[in-house]
């Protein structure tokens, strides 16, 4: 059966390998670590002071806790998944070099590279929100927190995995970078913040639907705005040249399409049949991509 396959030794042996090996080059570049730790730490600092206690009894304080949660989820995805990308970029000949000899299989390559980032990201997110959450004064409650935690760490999980494929699939590191930034853009714009999603044209509307930053906020409002019926603050909204009271659910619901009726878990599964999908496009790109010249 190992003689079929074309490899000396059975995938587990194989991933024990590769994996053992993955932790130790992750944990003894100081340089990727400490970027990306201080970063977790300078970044929502800067955001929490920005937005230090902030309300949402008003229309424009409102506006200003929902810009907050997306501007910090995003940057803080980004700035734990972008020195990642020279990291692999560094480790791309290595790859490439035991795929030729048989030594490894694609499939223990993908693995490897995805659960190694799992307690780098989770380290970060946990030190991000940690910080950020308590400055700028959201919910105290512990399952609102832990639940805005998760979806901080989906949304860099997602966007760590994004960056894994953007470096195996492009020739170099500038090119990939170019492209992440493209793609982010996308991202950002399409997020539902900018435009609204109900207000997102026709056309346009699939990439919404493929947003990662989409489910991560509507997880972080739900937590954020979610009340029982009759114990929800009205808040006065300009709408034409009147001014009505609605609750943030009922602005949310009406303005940003977002189903407070137990989407919080709808759109973590999203997120998590996104992190799938984009692992399986870099199992496929290491098995058939391949950036050398001789």
């Amino acid at each position: 059966m190992v003689e079929n396959r074309g490899y000396a030794r059975p995938l587990w042996v194989q991933y024990e390998a590769v994996q053992i090996r993955a932790f130790r080059s992750h944990w003894r570049d100081i340089p990727f670590n400490f970027t990306r730790f201080m970063m977790s730490i300078i970044m929502p600092l800067i955001f929490g002071l920005v937005w230090f206690r902030i309300d949402a009894d008003d229309q424009i304080s409102l506006n200003s806790k929902m810009s907050a949660m997306f501007m910090s989820s995003a940057f803080g995805a980004i700035s734990n998944c972008g020195p990642q990308m020279h990291s692999i970029a560094r480790q791309r000949p290595t790859i490439y070099r035991e795929r030729f000899s048989r030594a490894y299989s694609p499939v223990v390559y993908s693995t490897a590279l995805a659960i190694v980032e799992l307690p780098f990201v989770i380290v970060n997110s946990i030190a991000f929100v940690s910080i950020f959450y308590f400055l700028a004064g959201f919910e105290s409650s512990a399952s609102s927190f832990f639940r805005y935690l998760l979806a901080h760490f989906m949304l860099s999980l997602c966007f760590d995995y994004v960056a894994q494929l953007l470096v195996m699939l492009f020739p170099t590191i500038i090119f990939a970078q170019i492209f992440q930034g493209t793609v982010f853009t996308f991202i950002f714009l399409f997020g539902g913040i900018f435009i609204p999603g109900p207000s997102i044209p026709e056309a346009w509307h699939w990439v919404h639907e493929i947003d990662p930053i989409k489910y991560s906020l509507q997880m972080m409002f739900i937590t954020q705005f979610s009340c029982e019926d009759g114990t929800c603050p009205s808040i006065p909204f300009l709408s034409g040249t009147e001014t009505v009271s609605l609750t943030a659910r009922q602005f949310l619901e009406s303005s940003y399409g977002i189903d407070f009726g137990g989407y919080w878990w709808t759109g973590f599964g999203a997120l998590v049949i996104y992190a799938a999908v984009v692992r399986v496009l870099i199992a496929l790109t290491v098995q058939f991509v391949v950036h050398i010249k001789r």
